[in-house]
């Protein structure tokens, strides 16, 4: 499963590479400002790691709140002595800062106006005095505020795996490390990469991380863009290119990092809300089917109000067709029962209904016999007149077919006779076969072939 990467300049890329083998970690965000929009953490977070959040600004700090529960947030500056400082909040920004020089820079730079409140401090030491779990990475981001951040910290009692700190001045490529890089060092962590914005130490007890830094994020770290990043949504833009326009254009500038913070509150709002591209180009192809499945009962309702209105109408010829035939088979079907064999076995066939009930087991023999010796013989006189008729021979031959096995005995009654099958009195010629229905053609030829059948069986037996 790839690496969805939330940082700015894929900090969180690097972390990972170092620390994927640890399950659970826990990390200190020092600067965290936006929950996910260049969040360090917000990665992690998502693999189950867990951690403490150090942010002054409130909008942020409420922010983090809300959208990491299961975590701590601490709504305070870090510094080398405990108090109140002035932060210059720049609103939708992460250039917050406790320094007056930035703060003015960026106004004149940029455009940017700044609010000023009065947050309290507390050092790295005393805030984190308590933790409840070992800190495999630390972020230090406050902007210009570095060194008070680390004269604050206890490294005895507090010793992260990995130390990351913004090297750079704000918004600017110029790096600024030296006053503070010495209280890492004296402190037996030893640098190991520099990303062009941070630079990464890991503690001296550690140095197994080492090789985790030896090149920057590349393909085999099976990274992807989680979210447009700072630098990304605004281009790569040089200081030189900054410094050639006028003032205008650095107005400008200022308002297209505004216009920028603000795309990326909207997309974590999107995001938090479960509307993230996926969710999109799912709710479009389920709104796309829905108004196909919508168009397709609009058709359905309209062809039903087509056929009631419509029913009214004569029905139509084939079914009309379909109803006489039927009645006109019935009919012959009639004909052929009241005419044909039943007639002739029903005196038998009451004669059986009688008899039945008031003869016992040992007096029925004989008496079936009987029946059974006059059964034979009017079935021998009846089977050549119903041969020689077609259409009555037919109807008898359904009838027998839905005897299971009575097929069988009469055929076998009939061989009993051994007596050649009387040809039909008048043979017809091709040319009259030819002008008789199919249906009457086909049954003609099954007699004649049940004809010759029962004459072979005569002459072997």
């Amino acid at each position: 499963m790839s690496f969805a990467s939330y940082a700015q300049n894929l900090e969180d890329v690097m972390l990972w590479r170092a620390l994927k083998h640890v399950p659970n970690g826990f990390y200190v965000d020092i600067g965290a400002q936006h929950p996910v929009v260049d969040s360090v953490s917000k990665a992690f977070y998502e693999r189950g790691w867990r951690g403490i959040h150090v942010e002054p600004v409130p909008y942020y700090a409420e922010l983090l709140r809300k959208h990491r529960p299961d975590e701590t947030v601490l709504q305070v500056a870090l510094g080398d002595t405990e108090g109140v400082l002035e932060l210059k909040v720049i609103p939708h920004t992460g250039l917050s800062t406790a320094v007056d020089a930035y703060a003015e820079r960026h106004e004149a730079e940029l455009g940017y106006q700044s609010q000023r409140i009065d947050v309290p401090v507390l050092t790295l030491k005393s805030a984190l005095q308590s933790l409840p779990a070992e800190v495999h990475w630390l972020k230090i981001d406050v902007e210009g505020f570095e060194e008070q951040v680390l004269k604050g910290w206890d490294s005895t009692s507090l010793r992260p795996w990995i130390i990351l700190v913004e090297a750079t001045l704000p918004n600017s490529p110029k790096t600024d490390y030296t006053r503070w890089d010495p209280i890492l060092t004296e402190a037996n962590y030893r640098f190991v990469y520099f990303d062009g914005l941070n630079r990464f130490y890991i503690a001296q007890e550690h140095e197994e991380l080492r090789d985790a830094f030896s090149c920057p994020p590349n393909i085999f770290d099976d990274a992807v863009l989680a979210l447009p990043t700072s630098w990304l949504s605004r281009g790569l833009i040089s200081l030189r290119g900054r410094e050639e326009h006028g003032f205008e254009d650095r107005r400008l500038q200022g308002s297209a990092d505004k216009l920028r913070h603000a795309i990326d509150a909207v997309l974590f709002e999107a995001r938090a809300a479960g509307t993230n591209a996926k969710n999109l180009q799912k709710a479009a192809r389920e709104r796309k089917y829905g108004d196909h499945l919508q168009a397709a009962a609009d058709k359905l309702r309209d062809a039903i109000d087509a056929m009631r209105s419509e029913s009214h109408t004569p029905e139509p010829d084939i079914e009309r067709e379909g109803r006489t035939r039927a009645q006109r088979e019935e009919e012959q079907l009639n004909r052929a029962l009241a005419n044909g064999p039943w007639r002739i076995t029903a005196p038998l066939r009451r004669l059986l209904s009688v008899a039945r009930p008031n003869l016992g087991t040992s007096s029925l023999k004989r008496p079936i016999v009987a029946l059974r010796n006059t059964a034979k013989s009017l079935l021998w006189r009846v089977a050549p007149l119903v041969l020689r008729q077609p259409r009555l021979a037919n109807v008898v031959r359904r009838f027998v077919r839905t005897v299971p096995g009575l097929e069988h005995r009469l055929r076998r009654v009939m061989l009993a006779k051994s007596y050649p099958a009387p040809r039909p009195a008048v043979q017809p010629r091709l040319k009259e076969l030819q002008q008789l229905p199919p249906r009457v053609v086909r049954v003609y030829m099954e007699l004649q072939r049940a004809v010759l059948a029962s004459r072979n069986d005569a002459h072997r037996h």
